[in-house]
């Protein structure tokens, strides 16, 4: 079965709803909300390894510093 990685994250979200999922993507988030799927925590490429840092502690909720 081949898939994309938000048809894996769905897929993952399916299997296991608790789980944290940050997706990311070097194509706009704009694009991603067109196509209506963009339920997921999301960060566009590129970014500062500070930026996923600060995403995922906001995700656990931690403060990053």
């Amino acid at each position: 079965m081949v898939m994309n990685g938000l048809e894996l994250a769905e897929r993952i979200r399916e299997m296991r709803p608790e789980m944290k999922l940050l997706l990311m993507s070097g194509y706009s988030d704009k694009a991603l909300e067109i196509e209506g799927r963009l339920n997921f925590a999301f960060i566009r490429k590129p970014f500062l390894p500070a930026d996923l840092i600060r995403r995922i502690s906001g995700m656990l909720g931690h403060t990053a510093g």
